[in-house]
C-alpha cells in the first residue's frame, strides 16, 4: 500500500496611493484695507521671527538629549552583543520553518504550510501501512478500511504536493518538489514534534548544513548536463543526491528519533516509506520479475526487443547484455513478491545506471539515427530486475 505522493498542479497584491491637492481661490478675497488687521508688518515679523526662535532652541535641546540616549544604547548593545532586531520578514520566516536553508526557504507554499498538521496526517498513515505491510508478509488480504484511513490522509499530503509544483527545482515535478531536502526536513521536524522527540539546536544546524550542501551539489550537476545528457540520468543523479540528504539526516537524529520517524526494515522503500526520494520513481520505474538469476539476460532481451523488432537476432547475441546482468547482480538476491515494487532508492540507481549505459552501448552497436538516440535520451522510464523467492 502507497504512502507515496503521485504529484500533479496549485496573488498578486496591488497597492494604489491616495494624492490630494490643496488649493484656495485668492482673487475670491477683496483686500480694501489691511492696515487694521495688523498693527505694523515690522512688529509681526518680530514676534514671528521670536516665535520660531524658539522652536529651534527646544529641538536642538530635544536633539541632543536623544543623541545622548543614543549613544548610550549603542554602547550597552555593544557590551551585551546583542544583534540588530530582525525584521518582519525575519521573524515570520524564523517562525514558520523549522529548518531554513537556500533561497526556497522563504516560499510561501513552505512558509505557510501548517506542518503540524501534516505530521499528524503521515503519522496516521504510518501506523496503517505497518500493520499492511505485515499482513502482506504474511500473505493475507489488505484491511479495507486500513486503505481508506491511509486514503483520507493522504489526500492532505497531495494538496501539499500540488501547491510546490513548480516551486521547488527538480527533474521529476510532482513527487520531486514533495521530496525536496527543504520539505522532507521540514516535514521530518513536525513529525518527530507532534511525537515529542523533538530536534535539538545542534540537530537543526546540521540539517540545515546538509541542505546547504545537497543544493551546491544539485547546481554543480545541473550544470553539467548537455543536450546529450539522458533525461533519466537527470532524474537518478537527484534522486542519488536526495537519498544521501536523507540518509546522513538520519545519522543526524538519535536512533530512538530515527526508528520513531520511519521503520527500519521500510526505510527507503518506494511506496512505504514517505520521506524516501523513491516516491521519486514511481510510475517511472517497474519491476522485471524473474524466477532465477539466469533468467534475466532474456527477459532484458525481450523488453528491448519489443522497441526494435528488426534487430531481435543482433539484440540476441549482444553482449552488452551480459555487462548488463553483471552491474545489477548485487539486486539478484530472490525477494517476497509483495516487496518487487517497493525497492529502495538505492537498488533503483544501480538499476537505472545500468539501464542507461547498456542503452548508450546498444545505439552505438545498432547504429540508431540520432532521431533514435533523442527519443532514448527524452525516457524516463526504468526497470529493476527482481528475481522470485523459491516455491
Amino acid at each position: 500500500m502507497a504512502k507515496a505522493v503521485v504529484g500533479l498542479i496549485l496573488v498578486s497584491v496591488v497597492a494604489a496611493g491616495l494624492g490630494y491637492w490643496l488649493g484656495s481661490d485668492s482673487q475670491s478675497a477683496v483686500v480694501e484695507d489691511r492696515s487694521a488687521e495688523i498693527e505694523s508688518p515690522d512688529a509681526a515679523l518680530v514676534d514671528a521671527n521670536e516665535a520660531l526662535a524658539a522652536k529651534v532652541a527646544s529641538l536642538e535641546e530635544a536633539n541632543k538629549t536623544l543623541a545622548s540616549e543614543n549613544s548610550e544604547l549603542k554602547s550597552e548593545i555593544a557590551k551585551s552583543n546583542v544583534p540588530e532586531p530582525a525584521t518582519s520578514d525575519e521573524v515570520s520566516l524564523a517562525e514558520a520553518l523549522a529548518i531554513s536553508f537556500g533561497e526556497f526557504s522563504a516560499l510561501p507554499e513552505l512558509r505557510d504550510t501548517d506542518w503540524e498538521t501534516l505530521a499528524a496526517a503521515i503519522i496516521e498513515i504510518d501506523d496503517d501501512v505497518v500493520k499492511l505491510e505485515a499482513a502482506l508478509a504474511a500473505g493475507e488480504g489488505l484491511d479495507a478500511e486500513a486503505q481508506q484511513r491511509i486514503f483520507a490522509q493522504q489526500a492532505k499530503l497531495q494538496s501539499y504536493a500540488i501547491k510546490l509544483i513548480g516551486k521547488l527545482p527538480t527533474h521529476a515535478s510532482g513527487n520531486g518538489e514533495f521530496s525536496h531536502p527543504i520539505s522532507v526536513a521540514n516535514m521530518i521536524s513536525a513529525y518527530l514534534d507532534v511525537g515529542e522527540q523533538p530536534l535539538s539546536n545542534s540537530q537543526r544546524g546540521e540539517i540545515t548544513s546538509l541542505g546547504e550542501e545537497y543544493n551546491r551539489s544539485f547546481d554543480d550537476l545541473n550544470s553539467g548536463y548537455d543536450d546529450s545528457t539522458y533525461q533519466l540520468e537527470k532524474l537518478l543523479d537527484e534522486v542519488s543526491l536526495k537519498n544521501d540528504f536523507v540518509s546522513q539526516m538520519y545519522g543526524a537524529l538519535d536512533p530512538d528519533q530515527a526508528d520513531f520517524v520511519v521503520r527500519p526494515s521500510i526505510r527507503g522503500r518506494a511506496a512505504l516509506d514517505t520521506f524516501s526520494p523513491a516516491v521519486m520513481l514511481m510510475m517511472k520505474a517497474t519491476p522485471l520479475s524473474v524466477d532465477s538469476p539466469a533468467d534475466l539476460r532474456s527477459a532484458l532481451v525481450a523488453r528491448v526487443s519489443a522497441q526494435f523488432p528488426d534487430d531481435q537476432d543482433r539484440l540476441a547475441n549482444s553482449r552488452v547484455f551480459d555487462t548488463w546482468v553483471q552491474e545489477v547482480e548485487s539486486l539478484l538476491e530472490p525477494q517476497p513478491r509483495y516487496l518487487h515494487g517497493m525497492f529502495k532508492a538505492e537498488e533503483a540507481t544501480v538499476a537505472g545506471y545500468a539501464q542507461i549505459r547498456a542503452l548508450k552501448a546498444l545505439a552505438d552497436e545498432l547504429g540508431l539515427s540520432e532521431e533514435a538516440r533523442a527519443r532514448l535520451r527524452e525516457l524516463q522510464l526504468m526497470v529493476v530486475p527482481r528475481v522470485n523467492p523459491a516455491d
